[in-house]
């Protein structure tokens, strides 16, 4: 039995170290923030980079985050830094003030706000996170009913950047429960469980711990399927930009997409516009206003190209030209086979 359990420590193990092979020894050079909670997802990126082979071929720190909402968070914390000193690990606490919630955009703000001024203090320039498939299934489910799922329902990428830091996520591939099954054979089953979470408050929660168990009674993996088509999704979003890429030209506060092209590519090249205009604001509160502006342009392309009476058209043409779109500091406008996005202020 006591072979059998080194045997399958050493399995679960292993799968975890292959993919911090994979994904942090290209950057190993800029060292490593490993961004903590107390819960058991980062707790098993903790505890493995704590038995990479590799760790000491670079510099690693780690922190974690008190948003001060709930009154067990500070507690939380002090006791996975705790952990994280013991294995040897330099460490970081950072506290907000304010203890009212202010949404998602403005928590992720502040914490990538202070894992900058780590990445000053240390030099490093990496941020190492514990997302999984299952965020990716769940992230797709929630962009399918209309509650988030950031870029319709398109999967986590393994590298991406805020300004300067490179985010990492290595366990993409893996599932939650073989993250679990790691901590359960090596004994570290002391992390915390989000009671907010596990009681459903908020959008993921409902769908983590509500719609997901009932589907799983349906489709028992209905997860890996799920984190099929977000990765599906990703690559054709990737498609899509890099067709969107030819159609946007900026012109100091405005940009000019051209518009005969397909809705798909249109709706992509505003994305990508709007994240150039305002690289830290979220517009997924402005999804509907940019759904309801890619159908405007839609319908103006089909006017275009339709058989009405000159004059007619004309007049519609007009019409649909004068119409303004106003969301998030910017205003649009169609003119003449253009999108053309000007900002309101540029005060962001």
């Amino acid at each position: 039995m006591t072979i059998y359990l080194k045997t399958a420590q050493r399995r679960s193990l292993q799968k975890l170290l292959i993919y911090l092979d994979n994904f942090l020894l290209p950057c190993i050079q800029n060292g490593f923030i490993i961004a903590v909670s107390g819960g058991p997802d980062s707790r098993a990126l903790l505890e493995s980079i704590a038995l990479w082979p590799h760790r000491n071929k670079s510099k690693f720190v780690v922190a974690s985050f008190d948003h001060g909402i709930r009154g067990e968070s500070a507690q939380e914390s002090y006791l996975v830094l705790a952990r994280a000193k013991r294995l040897g690990f330099e460490t970081f606490y950072t506290q907000r003030v304010s203890q009212t919630y202010v949404g998602e955009q403005e928590l992720r703000n502040w914490r990538y706000h202070e894992l900058k001024k780590i990445s000053q203090q240390t030099g490093c320039k990496n941020v190492v996170l514990a997302h999984h498939a299952d965020d990716n299934a769940e992230g797709f489910l929630m962009a399918l009913i209309g509650s988030g799922g950031g870029s319709f329902g398109a999967a986590i990428k393994n590298y991406t950047l805020n300004q300067d830091l490179n985010l990492i996520r290595p366990f993409l591939c893996l599932s939650k429960k073989e993250l679990l099954l790691f901590l359960t054979l090596y004994k570290k089953t002391d992390f915390f469980i989000d009671n907010s979470d596990e009681s459903q408050q908020g959008q993921r929660a409902k769908v983590r711990h509500g719609i997901v168990p009932l589907l799983e009674e349906i489709y028992p993996n209905i997860k890996e399927r799920l984190n099929f088509f977000a990765k599906n999704q990703s690559m054709q979003i990737d498609l899509l930009e890099e067709q969107a890429k030819q159609l946007i030209f900026f012109d100091n506060q405005r940009v000019i997409i051209d518009c005969r092209a397909h809705s798909l590519v249109i709706s992509s090249a505003l994305k990508m516009a709007l994240s150039k205009l305002f690289p830290k604001k979220d517009f997924r509160s402005s999804k509907n206003t940019l759904e309801k502006l890619v159908l405007r342009v839609q319908e103006y392309n089909s006017l275009i190209e339709s058989a009405l009476d000159p004059s007619i058209k004309c007049s519609k043409v007009k019409q649909m030209e004068n119409k303004k779109y106003i969301f998030s500091g910017v205003v649009g406008q169609i003119v003449e086979n253009k999108l053309v996005l000007s900002l309101i202020c540029s005060d962001q």
